[in-house]
């Protein structure tokens, strides 16, 4: 006589369990790959004066120029190192109200304020007479590193130990 045991009950529970530990691991990585394109972008703007591309933005008019100056000079200007690149950064406030959430299934990197989302978008497109900076999306090089913030953590969720 062959015996044969059904463990379907035990597979099924374990099976629940590594699906809800997937679904967190999907959600802790798109939490930390959106953090990380958050600080990419910061950077690269910021720090680097790049699109994301990579390429320098279109210098800034001498009109613009003066004015920065003028704000430079001025002592409760909080910024005491200009740069010698565009950085899209006059008064700090479009880069201090950018920022991420998280969905089931995507991560979503966005302005917090209405005006700072409009400012953006006139940089970003180059509407009006702004010329087009590129600053707001993910590069080919972000792209890999997102990638592998969310592979790590769907690895770690599907170890069997």
């Amino acid at each position: 006589m062959i015996t044969v045991k059904d463990n379907s009950k035990s597979f099924k529970k374990a099976l629940r369990i590594k699906t809800e530990k997937m679904k967190k691991a999907i959600q802790k990585g798109l939490g930390e790959a959106s953090a990380f394109q958050v600080s990419a972008i910061r950077y690269r703007t910021e720090q680097k004066g790049k699109d994301v591309h990579g390429r320098p933005f279109k210098p800034y008019s001498k009109g613009y120029i003066q004015a920065k100056r003028k704000r430079f000079n001025d002592p409760s200007n909080r910024d005491t190192t200009p740069k010698n690149f565009v950085d899209l950064n006059f008064t700090g406030r479009m880069f201090s109200s950018l920022s991420f959430t998280t969905r089931p299934s995507r991560g979503i990197v966005f302005f917090k304020s209405a005006q700072q989302s409009k400012k953006a978008v006139i940089h970003n497109e180059g509407l009006g007479r702004m010329p087009k900076r590129e600053f707001f999306g993910i590069s080919k090089i972000e792209q890999k590193k997102i990638n592998a913030i969310i592979g790590k953590n769907i690895k770690k969720a599907l170890a069997w130990v």
